[in-house]
């Protein structure tokens, strides 16, 4: 079976190592070929992003306002408007304590802008500084991720749809997570205008933000499989994503951040405080699975399952698998493909951020 993921790297620009105040910075240019095999559901994500539209440096920070060099923007360039303004964006640090989180845009004047911090407590009390260096770029959607279908397929009855793309989200804290929206590219023959529709409330939905903490599954029905090509920004910084633990086990569905496969071992899954270790591999608190891209069945179970053991009951510390026992040194995370990471239960409702190190020089 041809993989379900060819990664093909372009890089077509190099890296620009400085910030500018008032430009975007230009960072390498790739792509990603996806297969979604007939009759099965192919979990994935998009490890490329969309380009910068802004690079800086930060002059101040007062709670959540992040302050620029005064006349920088336009006041509420960055803000949704529906039929005027279709990007949603994203704010994301590329120094300091916050580096690699990506915080939505809420508002902005001419020399700043106010983003969601993701949490209870406001950005300037999380670490951001004055000094701190920052890119804006719009977050994903339905339309500029998947043009047209991108290969996805479409229906001329939103009602009946063959293909559909799940979204799952982590908005609430359980296991064994369903998805929490479903879409479907309808070709405008019963809705009247083309585009992507929620095939439940049957609502245009071509705007709709596909957050980097979301992940997809491509649920296709037809005896063909489909294919696609998605381009973006290879990403130049670290990434940050929220890990989960609550008072119950919780499923963290994550996207792999990176167009290359990567092992556990340069995740740093343990060394952020993402996964906490385990001193007995036959009862770990938390564990990370897999999923193979290449399986096609509909609604696919893990393909392994691994935990972080200290070392005590193995004698060498090290990423194993739950059920041989053996060490992990592989790369078993798979460009394109997506992870869980189920915490154990805690005391409390917390978040702590999974950092990814780069795994490639660019």
């Amino acid at each position: 079976m041809k993989p379900l993921y060819s990664t093909i790297l372009a890089l077509l620009a190099a890296a620009s190592g400085a910030f500018a105040q008032t430009s975007a910075s230009t960072t390498p240019v790739g792509y990603l070929t996806l297969a979604a095999p007939a009759t099965a559901d192919t979990n994935f994500s998009i490890p490329l992003q969309t380009a910068s539209v802004w690079a800086g440096v930060s002059t101040g920070v007062s709670g959540d306002v992040i302050s620029v060099a005064a006349s920088t923007f336009t006041a509420s360039q960055y803000v949704y408007v529906s039929g005027t303004q279709p990007n949603t964006y994203l704010l994301q640090p590329t120094s300091g304590a916050l580096q690699g989180r990506q915080l939505k845009v809420t508002a902005n004047g001419t020399g700043s802008v106010t983003v969601d911090p993701g949490g209870s407590n406001d950005v300037q009390t999380q670490g951001f500084v004055s000094g701190d260096t920052f890119v804006i770029r719009p977050y994903w959607t339905l339309k500029t991720l998947f043009p047209g279908g991108a290969g996805l397929g479409s229906t001329s009855d939103i009602t009946n749809p063959t293909t559909v793309l799940f979204v799952t989200d982590n908005s609430t804290t359980n296991v064994n997570r369903s998805t929490s929206a479903s879409y479907s590219y309808d070709d405008g023959s019963d809705t009247g205008l083309a585009g992507w529709y929620d095939i439940n409330s049957y609502t245009l939905s071509d705007d709709v933000v596909l957050d980097p903490s979301t992940v997809f599954t491509a649920h296709n029905s037809l005896g063909t499989a489909l294919s696609l090509v998605v381009s973006g920004s290879v990403p130049a910084t670290q990434v940050a994503t929220l890990v989960v633990t609550d008072t119950q086990p919780n499923d963290n569905n994550i996207q792999l951040s990176f167009p290359v496969d990567t092992s556990l071992a340069q995740s740093h899954l343990f060394e952020s405080g993402a996964v906490t270790a385990t001193s007995d591999i036959t009862n770990p608190l938390d564990v990370v699975m897999v999923f193979d891209p290449t399986a096609a069945s509909y609604n696919p179970s893990s393909s392994a399952t691994y935990a972080y053991d200290d070392g005590t009951d193995t004698g060498l510390a090290g990423w194993y698998d739950v059920n041989s026992y053996s060490l992990s040194t592989g790369n078993v995370l798979k460009a394109g493909s997506i992870i869980i990471i189920r915490k154990g239960a805690g005391g409390s409702l917390t978040a702590t951020p999974w950092i990814a190190p780069l795994p490639y020089t660019l």
